[in-house]
C-alpha cells in the first residue's frame, strides 16, 4: 500500500464515485478504505463541492518561485514535493493522497488531544449600550428605524445610526472581537476599512465626525484610513499612538508580545509615545516600539511580507523558524515549546494558506524533515530528529 502511486489511485478512487468500477475493482477500493480509515475521509471530502473549491484555490494560488526552502546549518536541502492541478478534484485528491502515503506509519506529528476552544468561535461585537451581537448570525441590525450595521462575507458595515446621543455624551465605543483562527474586516462610518487579526479586538466610536477619529487596538489590524482635510485618525495602544490623515499601514501590538510594530504600505504616519518621543515613517518602513527599553527604531522592509495575513496566508522570507511558529501559534491559541532551542534560528522562505487545522501546517515543515512536532491542548512541542 506504500508503494501505490497517489495518482493512480486517485483515479481509481474517483471512477469509484462514479459507479464506473466493475464490481471485482469497487471491492478492491472499498477493501482499501476499509483497512486505511484516514482515505475513507478523504473520499468523503470529494463529495464537498465547496471544500474542494477552496483546497484547489489554495493550489492556484501558491506560487511555486515562493516554496518552502529550508536552509539548515548542515546544508541539507529542503524535501518538499508539490503538485500542480491538472484535473481540479483530481489533483487535489491525488495531493492529499500523497501526503497521506508520505506518513501512514511513521507519521511524526503527534496530535493527541483536540486544542480547546477557550474562546467562542464568533466574531463578536459589543456595542456601546452592552448588547452583544454574533457576526456569524446577524445580518442586519437596525436602532431608532435605521439601518446601523449590515454584515456578510466576513465584513461589517458600521452606520451613524447606532450612535445615540447618550453614547456621544459619554463617549462610549463599540469593540469587535475576533477569535483565534479567524480574521474580520470592519468599515468605520467614515469608510475607513479595519482588517482584523486573529486574537483582536477594537473599540471604536459610532460616529467618527467628531473631532479626531480615535480607536483602540489590541492585537493586529491593517487600516486603510480615509483621508478627511484636518481630521486625524489615531489608533490607541497601550504605551503608544499612531496618527494619520489618510493612508494603509499594519499595527501589530499583542499584550503578550515585547514589541509594537508598525509597518507603513502607503502614505505616512507619525507614532508618538506617553514619554514624548515621535517619529514618523514612510511606505517601505517598518517601527519597532521596544516595551521595556521605551525606545523606538525604524528600518527598511518589505512590507508585503507583514500584511499577507489579511488576504489569508503565512508569508515569510529568510525568517527564522522561532518567528514563524509565533505568528503560528497566535492563529491558532497554541504556545510553543521548544526541548531544542538550536532549532529556533532555522531559517524559511514561503508562503502558505492559514489552514482550519495546524496540523496541515506542521505538515510541511515536517516534509522538509528534521523536525518532529507534538501537541496538546495549549501548546506545540518542537525538537529535532
Amino acid at each position: 500500500m506504500h508503494h501505490l502511486d497517489p495518482f493512480g489511485f486517485a483515479s481509481l478512487l474517483l471512477a469509484y464515485k462514479r459507479h464506473e468500477l466493475s464490481e471485482k475493482e469497487s471491492m478492491e477500493v472499498e477493501s482499501i478504505l476499509k483497512e486505511h480509515p484516514e482515505l475513507c475521509k478523504i473520499s468523503e471530502e470529494l463529495d464537498d463541492k465547496d471544500l474542494i473549491g477552496k483546497e484547489l484555490s489554495v493550489y492556484e494560488s501558491f506560487d511555486p518561485d515562493q516554496a518552502l526552502k529550508r536552509v539548515l546549518r548542515a546544508k541539507r536541502k529542503p524535501a518538499f514535493h508539490w503538485y500542480y492541478p491538472a484535473a481540479a478534484a483530481a489533483v487535489i485528491l491525488a495531493v492529499s493522497l500523497s501526503i497521506y502515503f508520505t506518513f501512514p506509519k511513521t507519521e511524526r506529528l503527534t496530535y493527541y488531544v483536540k486544542p480547546s476552544e477557550q474562546l467562542s468561535n464568533d466574531v463578536v461585537l459589543r456595542l456601546a449600550d452592552g448588547s452583544r451581537l454574533s457576526m456569524d448570525t446577524l445580518q442586519v441590525y437596525q436602532k431608532n428605524d435605521q439601518v446601523a450595521l449590515e454584515n456578510s462575507d466576513g465584513q461589517l458595515w458600521v452606520f451613524k445610526a447606532l450612535a445615540t446621543a447618550e453614547d456621544f455624551h459619554l463617549s462610549r465605543l463599540n469593540q469587535l472581537t475576533v477569535p483565534y483562527k479567524k480574521t474580520y474586516r470592519v468599515v468605520l462610518d467614515d469608510g475607513t476599512r479595519v482588517s482584523l487579526n486573529a486574537g483582536s479586538t477594537l473599540d471604536f466610536p459610532s460616529d467618527l465626525s467628531q473631532k479626531d477619529r480615535i480607536v483602540k487596538l489590541k492585537g493586529e489590524a491593517q487600516f486603510e484610513v480615509t483621508h478627511r482635510n484636518n481630521q486625524k485618525f489615531i489608533v490607541l495602544m497601550p504605551e503608544i499612538a499612531v496618527e494619520v490623515l489618510g493612508t494603509v499601514f499594519n499595527v501589530k501590538a499583542y499584550s503578550d508580545e515585547d514589541k509594537t510594530v508598525i509597518t507603513l504600505l502607503d502614505g505616512q504616519v507619525a507614532v508618538s509615545t506617553k514619554s514624548g518621543e515621535f517619529r514618523r515613517i514612510a511606505p517601505g518602513e517598518q517601527l519597532f516600539y521596544d516595551k521595556s527599553s521605551k525606545k523606538m527604531t525604524v528600518k527598511s522592509v518589505d512590507a508585503h511580507l507583514y500584511t499577507a495575513w489579511a488576504d489569508g496566508f503565512f508569508l515569510f522570507k529568510d525568517a527564522p523558524l522561532d518567528d514563524i511558529l509565533r505568528r503560528v501559534g497566535r492563529w491558532y491559541g497554541l504556545d510553543i515549546v521548544y526541548n531544542n532551542s538550536s532549532v529556533k534560528e532555522i531559517k524559511y522562505s514561503g508562503k502558505m494558506r492559514m489552514y482550519d487545522s495546524v496540523q496541515e501546517v506542521l505538515r510541511k515543515f515536517e516534509e522538509s524533515g528534521g523536525l518532529h512536532f507534538e501537541m496538546d491542548e495549549t501548546s506545540i512541542k518542537v525538537s529535532r530528529i
